[in-house]
């Protein structure tokens, strides 16, 4: 399975993918952002001096894209106010002092259940605030919700990371195998799709191996499951470019349920959903790789949301060398920190260190029409050209040239000859964009 563009990037997986998963020391103190998601972020419920439990909710939804935040720890809540984000700069926050290990409460009982209708699954999701990481973080239950079982025929499972020195994906199916099948199962069951594809990279022979075992034990259970080998290629784990590649036909992004009756979540996501349906726990855990070459000690870290950078690059024996350089969510498209006191979110999958000696420090140099970026672009657009309007604050005529098609890779700017951030123009027009509608909308309402 193959798509046009994209780059077959060094996985450097050498330094973590033999490593255990382990758990994160137990945090002092933690700071639960409420943006933990897209979509418009939850209200804080909870004050200063007040008491919370393990799971309690500490921020209430707001709006139909949103999902409540749960407490991580039993403690005292510090404060309410805004805090580093590891993608935004700034977000509210709860601060919350945490009991001493071995005093949390919040208990979890066992359900039972084998079999659950989609209604019900959508519900649990949003009880405990599952987040579908396939698509740009948002809550599962929105994509969930409403949905009936005649309108899936595709499901598509991926676990598919391309990014260097990221693997989490790996990690959390190799120790959490059974019930990542289990709840792909129950979603296949409330949905009845004629096909069920777990969507696995070449490069990830043992997982592969493993999920063939388990299915060829039961046969008859899983006899809508096939595995589809698919393309190292980054960004094949994009929702839109995995969708086109096993489907073999383009996807409009924003009917990919009602055109292509395909319904794609990944393993992750399948994971926390499987914990929702069975102990009704909410997702405060997220799975982490730590790595790269500044670094002491790279791991595969389990951590509780709240938790910040410092605390995990601390337990991971602290910096190599000189490092200027820690990326969240992998070195293509994630996020440069400008402070280590940033918590870590739902959706984060990586911190990645990177030594001074290993950086670039070129300057952009004009660009001399290669070519290159056009001919990479996994979604067929012009960069270089979406980069001069963006650059020329032509906001409005970059939405004509498609510039809400771009997927924010990165394919361009790593491609690029003469270094040209192309990716970043790209995203910062976007910001423009939304400012700028933002400001009609107010200047057209009542008074």
């Amino acid at each position: 399975m193959d798509f046009h563009g994209g780059l077959k990037l060094p996985l450097n997986h050498e330094l973590t993918i033999d490593k255990p998963l382990t758990l994160a020391k137990p945090p002092r103190k933690v700071c639960v952002l409420l943006s933990q998601h897209s979509g418009s972020p939850a209200v804080a419920s909870v004050a200063k001096g007040e008491r919370v439990k393990l799971f309690d909710v500490i921020a209430k939804a707001i709006g139909a894209v949103s999902c409540d935040v749960h407490s991580p720890v039993s403690g005292v809540v510090e404060a309410v106010d805004e805090y580093a984000h590891p993608y935004y700069k700034y977000s509210q926050g709860i601060v919350i002092a945490a009991d001493p290990p071995g005093e949390e409460s919040g208990a979890l009982s066992f359900n039972e259940a084998q079999r659950f209708e989609i209604d019900e699954i959508a519900e649990l999701a949003k009880k405990c605030s599952v987040i579908d990481t396939v698509s740009g973080n948002k809550p599962l239950h929105s994509k969930l919700s409403g949905l009936k079982p005649s309108q899936v025929h595709y499901f598509i499972v991926s676990f598919v990371q391309n990014e260097p020195y990221i693997h989490n994906m790996e990690t959390i199916s190799h120790n959490y195998m059974d019930e990542i099948i289990s709840s792909v199962s129950y979603l296949g069951d409330a949905l009845s799709p004629a096909f069920i594809f777990l969507a696995i990279p070449y490069h990830m022979i043992k997982l592969i191996t493993a999920i063939d075992n388990k299915l060829n034990k039961n046969r008859a259970e899983y006899k809508n499951f096939k595995i589809v080998r698919v393309t190292d290629k980054y960004p094949q784990a994009n929702e839109l470019i995995l969708a086109s590649s096993i489907l073999k036909t383009k996807i409009n992004p924003s009917k990919i349920l009602q055109n292509h009756k395909c319904l794609i979540l990944d393993a992750s996501t399948m994971f926390h959903l499987y914990e929702a349906l069975k102990f009704k726990k909410p997702q405060i855990d997220c799975h982490l790789t730590v790595s790269g070459y500044g670094i002491t000690k790279p791991a595969n870290v389990k951590a509780r949301i709240g938790t910040y950078i410092s605390d995990i690059v601390e337990q991971c024996g602290g910096f190599c060398g000189n490092v200027n350089s820690v990326i969240v969510d992998g070195l293509m498209s994630g996020y440069s920190q400008f402070t280590l006191d940033v918590p870590i979110i739902k959706s984060n999958r990586s911190i990645t260190v990177i030594p001074t000696e290993r950086l670039s420090s070129s300057g952009e140099e004009k660009c001399m029409r290669c070519k290159k970026c056009v001919d990479m672009c996994p979604m067929g657009l012009n960069p270089a050209r979406l980069n001069f309007i963006s650059r020329s604050s032509a906001h409005e005529k970059a939405v004509e040239e498609g510039i809400y098609s771009c997927i924010e890779c990165g394919v361009c700017s790593y491609i690029c000859p003469s270094r040209i951030n192309i990716a970043h123009s790209i995203i910062l027009s976007k910001k423009m964009i939304l400012e700028a509608n933002i400001r009609r909308r107010k200047m057209n309402e009542p008074i």
